[in-house]
């Protein structure tokens, strides 16, 4: 599935992967979002709920320009 998000008048386009998580992402679009910086190397924000993680991987190698989502 793709997306498109939009920052400060910016558009950009992001493929979701194919597991659970990014179809209960997915069920919260459309979604606006307070972003904050995260020690000058990331933004992050907060869902409105939490999202299922049954099924995600454990972890993955994070490159410049990637959406992800953490779970505590």
């Amino acid at each position: 599935m793709r997306v498109r998000i939009t920052i400060d008048g910016g558009t950009a386009t992001a493929t979701l992967d194919g597991n659970q998580t990014p179809g209960a992402f997915a069920a919260l679009l459309p979604l606006k979002l307070t972003l904050s910086d995260y020690g000058s190397v990331e933004k992050i924000g907060c869902l409105p709920r939490r999202l299922a993680i049954d099924d995600a991987p454990s972890g993955f190698s994070l490159s410049t320009g990637d959406i992800a989502f953490y779970a505590p």
